[in-house]
């Protein structure tokens, strides 16, 4: 085989393999165009960090509750300082506390509160969502 054959087969080589990885790069690009929560990914994911959230503030209510003879607090500041939260936690979409529509009674005991805006409205979700109540629980929809 002479250097002017190796050369030519060598050249060929590394188009195919370019070629070849060019063609994966534009599949996958292509897929991330068309798969309809590829690009909204993040915002799902803030969603959910979201309802893990509400679902830690309605546990700390819970055990709040337990420890006043079944009476939830009338602020949800009330829960901070360590026993219940170190702090009230942020919505990730928001980047700030957004569950400020906490409400509460007495007869019967229950409470409810939501991330309130539309913080969440890439990831399909409408206004105030998610919420949580004492009576259904995580509301998400």
């Amino acid at each position: 085989m002479t250097s002017d054959s190796f050369f030519k087969v060598l050249g060929f080589l590394i188009k195919v393999v370019l070629g070849l990885c060019g063609g994966f790069v534009a599949l996958v690009v292509l897929s991330f165009f068309t798969n309809p929560r590829g690009y909204k990914s993040k915002a799902y994911g803030q969603f959910t960090a979201c309802k893990s959230n509400c679902k830690n503030i309605a546990t700390a209510l819970e055990m709040y509750a337990s420890d006043h003879k079944g009476r939830y607090p009338r602020r949800l500041e009330q829960l901070e300082g360590g026993i219940y939260l170190k702090t009230l936690p942020t919505c990730p979409a928001a980047g700030r506390m957004t569950y400020e529509n906490y409400r509460v009674s007495t007869r019967p005991d229950a409470f409810s509160f939501a991330c309130c805006g539309t913080n969440h409205s890439s990831a399909q979700a409408g206004a105030n969502l998610p919420r949580y109540s004492a009576e259904l629980g995580l509301v998400e929809h």
